[in-house]
């Protein structure tokens, strides 16, 4: 589909939408094109304003757009070109970091996943994202509640910075999370990322 041409910018225009049915099946496709190869993603992000819609998404009222939203920019921010380029989206980390505090579970999920995909990345990238106001606060929180992308995305900012080590460190509350999830009654992968986050700190 990616590759007929005009076919993605369709979709991209499509988000635009005053159909809420509309808007949830063409993030649907866009997901699945964000979960493809890297060079549908690449097409994807390079439709004009495609990127803007899909924040534009996650600042609406619909709880299920949002979620939507979240599954596409997570997808194409697991390609390291795209990274930056979702970060630099304005509003982006500030929209997401807000979500991270969502009374909507599956909300909360999809936001800490895309900023679990940006942490993975430059280190200069990694304190942009630290550097968002509330944003550690709400990964510990969401931690506390056990979610597996949070407790990565604290890990991967970590690693390799000494300055977000001592701020993840400073929160109220992160060691002892981290310690309770090496608990055996535990998942095995989330007892190993539990050591690996502590290891970074």
């Amino acid at each position: 589909m990616a590759a007929e041409p005009g076919a993605v910018a369709k979709l991209v225009q499509l988000m635009g939408s005053s159909n809420e049915r509309v808007q949830h099946e063409v993030t649907e496709v866009l997901w699945y094109l964000a979960e493809s190869r890297d060079d549908v993603r690449q097409h994807v992000a390079a439709q004009p304003g495609a990127l803007t819609a899909l924040v534009q998404l996650l600042h609406g009222s619909d709880e299920s757009e949002q979620a939507s939203a979240g599954r596409v920019l997570g997808g194409l921010a697991g390609s390291d070109d795209l990274k930056q380029r979702v970060a630099a989206e304005p509003g982006a980390l500030t929209v997401l970091v807000q979500l991270l505090d969502s009374d909507n579970l599956e909300v909360c999920e999809q936001a800490a996943w895309v900023l679990e995909a940006l942490a993975a990345s430059s280190d200069d990238l990694k304190q942009r994202v630290a550097a968002e106001p509330g944003a550690l606060t709400a990964l510990v929180l969401l931690l506390g509640s056990g979610n597996e992308d949070a407790l990565q995305s604290l890990a991967l900012l970590a690693a390799d910075s000494d300055d977000i080590k001592q701020r993840v460190a400073a929160e109220p509350g992160a060691l002892t999370a981290l310690v309770q999830r090496l608990g055996s009654g535990n998942k095995y992968a989330a007892r190993l990322g539990a050591a690996k986050a502590l290891s970074s700190l």
